[in-house]
């Protein structure tokens, strides 16, 4: 979300990453510092799809009421997961970003809520995310065309991250 965020806002924001980029959301420990970053950011932007259990603690502890949160998920469709929580609940698979069609559609997120929390800045923000969302389709084109001789292959994942790009190609 880092990434795409940044390649949107450009020089019109500040982007800092909440997780370090050797972590993942699993191992992510929040520090006092993260609560201090986040009592002052004007914009949260998440993967949504419960990928961040540990926002909605860590954003209420933050006591900042004008926080805006990017939910960069919504509207994306979505696959459930092979992996049951552990009260063995069905749940959606959150790994949509590996599947760069529905990447452009996050970074379409990233740039609606950004455009409506900056407004001075939107035609940044349009340029940027069309920029972005063009690559993000180049690489869709690319991949398709060197995978397309294994269609129909399959392959083993040792994580439930690769549903929606073998879904895609």
């Amino acid at each position: 979300m880092t990434l795409f965020t940044k390649a949107v806002a450009d020089d019109c924001a500040m982007v800092t990453a909440l997780i370090p980029p050797n972590l993942g959301p699993h191992d992510f420990q929040a520090t006092p510092a993260t609560a201090s970053a986040l009592s002052q950011a004007q914009v949260l932007v998440e993967n949504g799809l419960d990928m961040e259990g540990f926002l909605e603690k860590l954003v209420s502890s933050a006591e900042n009421e004008n926080l805006v949160t990017i939910n960069t998920s919504s509207g994306v469709k979505t696959l459930e997961s092979s992996e049951p929580d552990h009260h063995d609940h069905v749940e959606v698979n959150p790994h949509i970003w590996l599947d760069p069609v529905r990447a452009a559609q996050q970074v379409e997120n990233i740039r609606d809520g950004l455009v409506k929390a900056d407004p001075d800045c939107a035609s940044t923000y349009q340029k940027n995310a069309e920029l972005y969302t063009q690559k993000l389709k180049d690489l869709h084109n690319n991949i398709a065309n060197q995978l397309q001789p294994y269609s129909g292959k399959s392959f083993v994942a040792f994580h439930d991250f690769a549903p929606y790009f073998a879904e895609r190609y």
